[in-house]
């Protein structure tokens, strides 16, 4: 997956996700696409969400968190535009943040998105009406579940299986050496 605007954070090292996280979220020019897992869903959302965000230039970036609990005191940071957006982390699969660090779209789990969703995505946080909105309302807590908790994502099987090898033993050559030759 080749990913052009595309942070990928730290699952590891909480100090440096956090402050990742918090220095696109502080930078006034940027409208981010947060996915949150690390799970086929989420992968398949980011390198969309990348293929989405345009030129360089653009202000569309997308940050994955694949830990969300490594990166949990900058995520709870953020504010919503609206309270009745994101009730419950467990549910949202994305947000879409806009310049001011609050949160104006929220993409649920229950699929992988497709490219209209992910632009309104886009669009919703560009806005006029959006673009320069500070949200007051405090998003909820992350649980520290959030990351393991992954039992109501649908797990979707790689299409494309062509070039992986076999792991049929009828496939596999035989190693076993039958002796042919007599004992003299």
């Amino acid at each position: 997956m080749l990913l052009l605007k595309t942070l990928i954070l730290p699952s590891d090292d909480s100090e440096l996700a956090c402050s990742l996280l918090r220095e696109y979220l502080n930078n006034s020019k940027y409208v981010l696409f947060v996915v949150m897992g690390d799970d086929s869903k989420a992968r398949d959302t980011v390198a969309l969400a990348d293929l989405q965000a345009g030129k360089i230039e653009e202000p569309q970036w997308v940050v994955w968190v694949r830990n969300p609990k490594i990166a949990k005191p900058a995520l709870e940071e953020m504010k919503l535009s609206d309270v009745s957006l994101l009730k419950d982390w467990n549910k949202a699969l994305a947000v879409c943040v806009n310049p001011k660090a609050t949160i104006c779209f929220v993409l649920e789990n229950h699929k992988v998105p497709v490219s209209a969703e992910v632009l309104k995505a886009y669009t919703t946080c560009k806005s006029t009406a959006n673009i320069n909105k500070v949200g007051t309302a405090p998003v909820p807590t992350l649980s520290d579940e959030r990351s393991l908790d992954l039992s109501n994502r649908q797990i979707v099987p790689p299409t494309d299986t062509k070039d992986k090898p076999s792991t049929d033993k009828k496939d596999k050559p035989s190693t076993d050496k039958k002796k042919t030759d007599k004992p003299k």
